[in-house]
């Protein structure tokens, strides 16, 4: 922990200031392997050395992105770490210590796969329900004249121009009715 403490530092000369430093930079100069530098960074979180900050929406990263920003088991991105005002005091401490004890495992990264928000998940009631499916475009339905038609054919009836009209006629023929005079 000591050496992430120590590159967060190195890219950021105030960061006891609270300046916030990107998770990717730390990631590549503490050149850890990806399980311990998860690790110690929620080990600095949880001894309230650092803040982390969440992404505000994780559901626009791309897959690389993923890779380098720090994934709880609960699927938070995390993008920038920040000391904490009093942290100071226990980098300090820090330096006293020869290894740390594990983090427990409420707080470790597990070997579930991470869930990107926004696909589902084992909540209860998440997901799609039973029995739905997805629509294509072409099954989409839109409104026309507070009737909702396919898509297709909605755009198919704009093409021919006056929609009301061609509707009344085909309805006519198809049903053998008689317009009131």
């Amino acid at each position: 922990m000591k050496r992430i403490v120590d590159v967060m530092m190195q890219i950021e000369p105030m960061g006891l200031n609270q300046v916030p430093v990107l998770i990717p930079e730390i990631r590549k100069l503490a050149g850890l392997p990806k399980d311990e530098f998860d690790r110690q960074m929620f080990q600095l979180a949880k001894d309230e050395i650092i803040y982390m900050d969440r992404h505000a929406h994780p559901g626009q990263m791309t897959d690389k992105e993923w890779g380098e920003y720090l994934v709880d088991r609960f699927g938070q991105v995390f993008v920038v770490a920040i000391f904490r005002k009093d942290a100071a005091e226990k980098i300090a401490a820090l330096e006293n210590l020869v290894d740390r004890m594990p983090v427990e495992p409420d707080q470790a990264q597990t070997d579930e796969p991470v869930r990107k928000p926004g696909k589902g998940g084992k909540r209860p009631g998440a997901g799609r329900k039973t029995g739905t499916r997805v629509v294509s475009d072409s099954e989409k339905r839109v409104k026309l004249n507070g009737v909702r038609i396919p898509a297709w054919l909605n755009d198919w009836l704009k093409s021919r121009g006056m929609a009301g009209e061609l509707i009344t006629q085909a309805l006519i023929r198809q049903h053998g009715l008689t317009p009131p005079v």
